[in-house]
């Protein structure tokens, strides 16, 4: 592990740290996003009303059912990255609560729409967004609050250029999701024969890595850090991300209900994870993986099954190394030039927590 000495000896609690944050994240999410728009706070986000608002229809299809979603939890890690970056560049998190409340809110969205395209049923413990509002209006809140957040950059003081190099990295990243959220589809509908572990850690970068690579990149961009620091930061935060999705894929087969999510889904989904992809290029009941995760059954038979050939390949603990190893050498990149502070070390600490957590 990259820090269990740590750990150990000073006794941080990870996730104690990251729950500090969150009163302060949440707030600032309330002023990009508020709980119910009035017709001043509709005027910063959309401007000039020329005509009759109807704040009713707004709010019912906008803000109550994206506010259900953000106040049923949720780890808060993201923007708790970005948060403690700052920290560890020797900058005062405060300065940027406004963009972790724009990592946050902007992640939430891409569930909404993930919801929607994987069939799920349940979210943080409770019916997916399109099942108590209706698809259409579960879609249209995502959609929104891709963009709504941004709007942070746009009417903030900051310099034009700061302002360009924020609102690039914010576009840059946005395309990324979709594009590994695209690939996902695609392979897990079945519609690509064979998927290398390559390809699946370049659309884990794509899908889940863009997300806090995101965090770490408007963090430092902010702090005025150096493009070298800007790029590896970046790295060190697709890293956590894609290791954070392994970990995630890992769960799905292995975790108990405190996961919180339905166990084996992702077989149902027939989707394409590091641990199929190796069991299926491994298993001698390679052939027989593959028709179940083709299925989309739901049937626990036979997802226990999918499972068990899994475990047999080895696939899980193959997993688990590389989500290790990943991490470890993005940070061997920023250690030097991090200077030694409780910043620095927080982020050494949720990168360990990121890939040894149980739910």
């Amino acid at each position: 592990m990259l820090i269990s000495d740590y750990v150990k000896n000073i006794l941080m609690d990870i996730k104690v740290e990251i729950k500090k944050f969150v009163p302060e994240i949440e707030a600032s999410m309330q002023e990009l996003l508020p709980k119910k728009y009035n017709s001043s706070s509709i005027s910063k986000t959309s401007g000039k009303i020329n005509y009759e608002l109807d704040l009713q229809a707004i709010n019912g299809s906008i803000n109550t059912p994206f506010w259900d979603l953000l106040e049923r939890g949720g780890k808060r890690w993201r923007p708790a990255l970005l948060l403690m970056t700052c920290e560890a560049l020797g900058k005062d998190y405060k300065k940027a609560l406004n963009l972790a409340a724009l990592v946050e809110l902007t992640h939430n969205a891409t569930l909404v729409a993930d919801d929607v395209e994987d069939s799920s049923d349940e979210r943080r413990g409770k019916p997916c967004l399109h099942h108590i509002y209706g698809i259409d209006i579960a879609i249209n809140a995502g959609n929104s609050v891709y963009f709504i957040p941004a709007m942070t950059i746009l009417n903030s003081p900051y310099s034009s250029e700061l302002r360009n190099e924020l609102m690039n990295v914010f576009l840059i990243e946005m395309v990324n999701v979709s594009i590994g959220q695209g690939i996902d589809i695609y392979w897990h509908r079945g519609l690509k024969e064979e998927v290398s572990e390559a390809q699946y850690l370049q659309m884990a970068a794509f899908k889940t890595g863009c997300l806090s690579r995101m965090a770490c990149r408007l963090a430092s961009v902010h702090s005025s850090a150096s493009k070298e620091q800007v790029d590896a930061l970046g790295d060190f935060g697709e890293s956590i991300g894609v290791a954070f999705q392994i970990q995630d894929d890992v769960l799905n087969l292995t975790a108990d209900e405190e996961y919180g999510k339905e166990i084996g889904g992702d077989i149902s989904e027939g989707k394409r994870t590091l641990m199929t992809i190796h069991a299926m290029q491994h298993s001698p009941k390679a052939a027989r993986l593959k028709e179940i995760l083709n299925m989309h059954t739901k049937d626990q038979k036979l997802i226990k099954e999918a499972i068990e050939i899994i475990k047999q390949a080895g696939s899980i603990d193959h997993a688990v190394g590389i989500a290790s190893s990943i991490v470890e050498k993005s940070w061997s990149k920023i250690d030097s030039f991090l200077p030694e502070n409780q910043g620095k070390l927080k982020l050494k600490a949720l990168a360990e927590y990121l890939i040894t957590r149980k739910y």
